[in-house]
């Protein structure tokens, strides 16, 4: 098994820090309870107190965007009859709350061209809430899985596994700063979007937003007629600084959307250590394309599967406690290596 640094070995979960922060002051946080099957209908909460507590560990969410189950030219995602359910869980003003658990089983078409699959959704939608905390939700077959809008600094999202992820597994367009810890990104369009918005005129460069122990895995898409690989970081000039510390990003090897995102998320990297980049195509690193900086080690081709193989199998092992669907994998506890990327943080 691979090892990976020391980065992180004595951190402790964020989300037990919020509770033990609200313990130690005394106050009474407001526990909400999501628990159910809430279908298609979506579930908003507005201005919550502050370190109030969403328990969604036996929530089940239907992330849907398409009212067809193959979109194209002659029939967009917005034409047909089935139910949609584009933001099955959105939080408006929730300061240092934290949302624990949440089981979203999306229908968001994943055979058709990107262009026209585009309805805008997310899983989770979260907006103006500085210093939440999302914890280990699973999120499959949505558009993006998280989403963190408007001011919402020190953004937190750990212990986390997402697959299936038509766009980013992450958006963060409104440059916020903050951490993502220990994630399984098992399939995404794109990792992490950082990138400023055309209509907003905000710089985020003198922000700050840490990875450690991310496991990020971004696949192939139809896009605009062909298969494209979109990037790990979707990056501009004016987003958030990167501190990528034992991590993993992966790729598959048919055409990269964009060369120019490519390069300015590298570019974005201010402090990088104990880090895989995995090149899982026997095709050389495309000319002209940037290649991710020293502070990766670069593996391609079979090693570089059997690598994200074992990562993402680790992962799995160490994180029993996650909720999961029938047909994840199961948890091999005993395998669980403490001391290689994949462990829990």
């Amino acid at each position: 098994m691979t090892r990976a640094g020391g980065g992180g070995r004595n951190r402790c979960c964020a989300a037990l820090l919020l509770l033990a922060q609200i313990a130690a002051s005394g106050a009474a946080a407001e526990v909400i309870d999501l628990s159910g099957e809430h279908g298609y209908d979506p579930v908003v909460l507005r201005d919550l107190g502050p370190g109030s507590v969403i328990d969604a560990r036996s929530a089940m969410f239907r992330p849907a965007n398409s009212r067809n189950t193959n979109p194209s030219a002659e029939a967009g995602c917005e034409i047909g009859p089935l139910p949609v359910n584009a933001y099955p869980l959105r939080i408006y003003r929730a300061p240092a709350a934290l949302l624990i658990g949440g089981t979203f089983d999306g229908e968001v078409p994943q055979a058709s061209d990107w262009e026209h699959s585009y309805c805008n959704s997310a899983a989770i939608a979260i907006f103006d809430s500085p210093r939440m905390i999302v914890e280990r939700a699973r999120v499959r077959r949505a558009w993006d899985g998280a989403r963190f809008s408007g001011a919402s600094d020190f953004l937190v999202l750990g212990r986390s596994w997402f697959s299936e992820i038509r766009d980013d597994c992450l958006e963060n367009d409104f440059l916020n700063d903050g951490l993502v810890e220990d994630v399984l990104f098992d399939g995404c369009f794109s990792g992490i979007s950082m990138r400023q918005l055309p209509s907003r005129a905000a710089d985020g460069s003198a922000r700050t937003l840490t990875l450690l122990g991310a496991l990020i895995r971004v696949t192939s898409y139809p896009y605009r007629g062909e298969m494209r690989t979109g990037p790990p970081i979707k990056a501009g000039a004016a987003s958030p600084r990167l501190r990528v510390i034992d991590s993993v990003f992966a790729m598959e090897g048919n055409a990269i959307v964009s060369r120019s995102q490519l390069a300015a998320g590298w570019e974005r990297i201010s402090d990088c250590r104990g880090n895989l980049f995995l090149w899982m195509s026997d095709r050389p690193w495309p000319p002209g394309f940037k290649r991710p900086p020293s502070c990766f080690r670069f593996v391609q081709g079979p090693e570089a599967r059997a690598l994200w193989r074992e990562v993402r199998d680790n992962w799995i092992g160490c994180h029993p406690n996650m909720r999961r669907f029938e047909d994840d994998p199961a948890p091999e506890t005993a395998e669980c290596d403490a001391l290689s990327y994949g462990r829990q943080y």
